[in-house]
């Protein structure tokens, strides 16, 4: 089916924001959210958008389950990422497990273009990497996955090689 999920926290920058714009203009398209929804500023977002569905946080054993149930797996940080300090930010440290996860599951992923990740996710050999603040990228972007997903073959195959390189005991 034509989804995207995007599975992590809801803290500020870590990207429910850009998934939110997406869904309002995308409404062909169903974005699947999970994480933990104490974070989340529900005075800020209508959530009402039939094709935005937001779950609570998930255990680890079931996120394989939930990534592979979707053609697209999104990373849309923004370019300050925050923690539970608003004043602390970690856009220049973090090692999401979500993009191991991710890689794993052989899926096409979206992500933010980010420095602290760029010696793993490659643009147009293991994902697609694009401007945070560039809407109309990442909504052309979704559009061709979405219209051309078996040209995608190498992109996802890619994608689980990398995650052999870089396994938990690797890491």
């Amino acid at each position: 089916k034509n989804s995207c999920v995007y599975a992590g926290s809801l803290f500020e920058g870590k990207g429910f924001e850009l998934v939110y714009k997406l869904a309002k203009i995308l409404k062909n398209v169903d974005f699947y959210v999970y994480g933990n929804t104490n974070f989340l500023d529900k005075k800020r977002y209508d959530l009402k958008f039939k094709n935005l569905k937001i779950y609570p946080y998930q255990k680890y054993k079931k996120i394989p389950k939930i990534i592979n149930s979707h053609k697209i797996c999104l990373m849309p940080y923004s370019k300050k990422v925050h923690v539970r300090s608003s004043s602390i930010t970690v856009e220049n440290y973090m090692s999401p497990i979500k993009l191991f996860e991710y890689l794993a599951s052989g899926k096409v992923i979206i992500a933010s273009k980010m420095q602290v990740y760029k010696h793993i996710l490659q643009n147009n050999y293991n994902s697609y990497l694009i401007d945070s603040d560039d809407i109309g990228s990442w909504i052309k972007r979704i559009k061709f996955v979405i219209k051309n997903y078996s040209r995608t073959n190498k992109i996802r195959t890619n994608a689980f090689r990398t995650s052999k390189k870089f396994d938990i005991q690797s890491r």
